[in-house]
């Protein structure tokens, strides 16, 4: 950075800014008894990746020259550290174990939980190239940002559950016993179809997938568009009494998962290329939930479950629209 400040004069310059909250204070902890506040999974090979880069040769290298202070809120008494676990057990593992050198951390004064979510994105949404999705969303979530809040319910109303992963309580959002999902991946199935299509792909998937622990987005988004542009979902939520097209349809694809496709991977994998055969244009990312869904409509037809009238008049405007997606050029 230079000496001097460039651009255009600030515009907070003439009227002075605001101080806010506390000026933070730095003192020496011991690394072993700070606990974390509802933080992503602390990995080893991230912490060998710090020491790799702080030279040492094969053995790697603890360098104080690049050491920055953990974060830690103080609510009522109560230390809780939200930002630099892997720096945390970093030292632990290099100079506690070794000396007993305590921790130096920086103290932050807060007044409650949803305080710490909010420093957590504020500090580290646009400083950290490193930080998940899943880690900021339920952060976000914390804040009680209303954008965040709103697709939470989503989450929650599909049965899923986003997950920071540590199996810790409290760091989860949604169905805390349901299967975890990629909040990126939800989002997009979101804005490709709708809430109500979402939540009966989630059904089916985790009807046909009983025992996943996590579901594919990919496959949840091709689903939902299913749902969005058949008029499944104007057949309402119950089964209809004499075995509609919509319940057969359900009924063959669990029964395809358990008879052919087997596990989400495998399903995906074979409907995506049967949805990219159809088509000339190379598949972009952002359309291959078009591509799946293309796909299954394909395999819905080759299993002759319905006469050729009741799948033109529920699938073939379907089938037409996602075939239109992929063929679409890209600008």
């Amino acid at each position: 950075m230079s000496n001097k400040v460039f651009g255009k004069k600030s515009k907070f310059e003439d009227g002075g800014v605001s101080i806010l909250g506390k000026k933070p204070m730095t003192r020496c902890v011991d690394p072993t008894k700070i606990r974390s506040f509802k933080n992503r999974q602390t990995k080893q090979e991230k912490i060998d990746e710090y020491l790799e880069s702080g030279g040492g040769g094969k053995k790697g290298g603890f360098n104080y020259n690049l050491w920055k202070n953990p974060s830690i809120a103080v609510l009522n008494g109560k230390e809780l550290l939200f930002d630099g676990d892997h720096r945390r057990h970093m030292w632990n593992q290099c100079i506690y174990q070794e000396t007993g050198e305590p921790m130096p951390a920086d103290f932050y004064e807060v007044q409650s939980e949803e305080e710490i979510h909010e420093l957590f994105v504020a500090v580290n949404k646009k400083n950290r190239s490193d930080i998940s999705a899943e880690e900021e969303f339920f952060h976000r979530c914390g804040a009680q940002e209303r954008e965040a809040l709103a697709i939470a319910r989503d989450i929650s109303n599909a049965g899923l559950k986003v997950s920071l992963g540590t199996g810790e309580k409290g760091t989860t959002i949604g169905e805390e016993n349901s299967p975890s999902i990629k909040i990126k991946g939800f989002e997009k199935a979101l804005a490709r179809s709708s809430s109500d299509a979402v939540y009966r792909a989630s059904e089916l998937m985790q009807l046909a997938w009983p025992r996943a622990k996590t579901i594919r987005p990919e496959m949840l988004g091709a689903i939902a568009v299913v749902y969005e542009h058949t008029d499944f979902l104007l057949e309402g939520p119950k089964k209809h009494p004499k075995g509609g097209v919509r319940d057969r349809w359900e009924e063959w694809f669990q029964a395809g998962v358990q008879g052919f496709w087997g596990t989400q991977y495998n399903a995906t994998t074979k409907f995506k290329e049967m949805g990219c055969k159809e088509v000339t244009n190379n598949v972009h990312t952002e359309r291959s939930i078009y591509a799946i869904a293309l796909g299954i409509l394909i395999a819905t037809k080759q299993a002759n479950k319905f006469d050729p009238s009741s799948f033109r008049k529920k699938f073939k405007s379907a089938r037409d629209m996602f075939k239109a997606s992929l063929e679409k050029k890209d600008k």
